[in-house]
């Protein structure tokens, strides 16, 4: 039985994650031989169970909605808790899919939470992930681990001044989307100001998980800031934020 929620309480992440009860129109699938992602100078995290072989990514065709429910406060115990904040892992948190990761969370309401880990880059190049984006060959940025969940289903963050259809905003300048032709239209925009990243997987939290996790330290909650996301040493980014959030808590007291 608890086998059966676990799955049942994944499944209806991935779709509200993805279209939020949308169709979805068609995937775009990128295979190449025996392809591993190890989280470059961290622990390195369980990846799902897939045949040898290939690893397939994907992106989704079509809008991404990450969700905004009315929250009851009896299931949102954690007020600060919202779309758009930072979770930083607390030192005592040895879990190797989240010791000393920071997530931006996409999605928060009472049927649970969704955000992508921002400081765990890959040893691999986007142009061997997604060869055949024209003129990707000019980023030479890494795909990074979003989370535990999915990784063969891809999920950008872009930071840009205006809004692009098939995206949906987090925070500020922020905004998060799946669309290849967001993708595409990024690669060929060479505008100044504009970024992105791009992430393999994505963390996950059933209703009243990460308030579980919360109650017992796993995280402190800091708020977001797009130069963090984008432009900030990926290996620097949780000492500092943790040690921003230690402070804020001796403040507090």
């Amino acid at each position: 039985m608890a086998l059966l929620r676990i799955l049942k309480t994944n499944r209806r992440i991935r779709k509200r994650f993805i279209l939020c009860g949308l169709a979805i129109s068609f995937i775009t699938a990128i295979a190449f031989s025996v392809l591993t992602i190890p989280p470059s100078g961290t622990p390195a995290a369980q990846p799902p169970a897939h045949q040898p072989g290939s690893r397939i990514f994907s992106f989704v065709s079509g809008s991404f909605e990450s969700g905004s429910f009315s929250s009851p406060d009896s299931l949102i115990s954690q007020s600060t808790l919202a779309k758009g904040k930072f979770l930083v892992a607390g030192r005592q948190l040895i879990d190797p899919n989240f010791s000393e990761t920071v997530i931006l969370l996409t999605s928060y309401d009472w049927h649970g939470a969704v955000g992508l880990v921002i400081n765990r880059p890959a040893d691999i190049k986007l142009a061997k992930v997604l060869p055949d984006i024209k003129g990707i060959r000019r980023h030479k940025d890494t795909i990074y681990i979003g989370g535990p969940v999915e990784r063969d289903l891809l999920v950008m963050l872009i930071r840009s001044d205006s809004q692009y259809a098939d995206t949906q905003k987090v925070s500020g300048d922020i905004y998060v989307s799946m669309s290849r032709k967001v993708l595409q239209r990024l690669v060929n925009n060479t505008e100044a100001g504009e970024k992105f990243r791009v992430y393999a997987g994505y963390s996950g939290w059933g209703s009243g998980q990460l308030e579980h996790e919360m109650d017992r330290g796993d995280w402190h909650i800091i708020n977001t800031d797009a130069e963090t996301v984008f432009d900030k040493d990926s290996t620097l980014i949780w000492q500092e934020l943790i040690n921003r959030a230690s402070a804020q808590w001796v403040k507090l007291q």
